[in-house]
């Protein structure tokens, strides 16, 4: 027996939504929704322009509120990158 025989198949889902549609001082949020789930919820990573390191996440129950999180997140870090000068 092959070690791919033991392998679980999954099924397929569409691909989760993307849009990058919020950037603030610097940075820039993503957000991300899973079509198939059967209650909202929009995932958001926010970063540095450019750069893959996450620097906040979350989740929320609709994209209003996810914009309203990562923009909270994107100004408290700017505020706070501006103060350590």
């Amino acid at each position: 027996m092959s070690s791919k025989s033991k392998l679980i198949d999954f099924p397929a889902r569409k691909k989760p939504l993307v849009r990058r549609t919020l950037s603030s001082g610097g940075y820039e949020a993503e957000f991300f929704t899973d079509p198939s789930a059967d209650f909202p919820v929009v995932h958001y990573v926010v970063s540095r322009k450019g750069e893959a390191e996450i620097l906040a996440w979350g989740q929320e129950s609709s994209m209003e509120a996810a914009q309203r999180a990562a923009m909270d997140a994107m100004h408290d870090m700017y505020k706070r990158h501006t103060a350590a000068g």
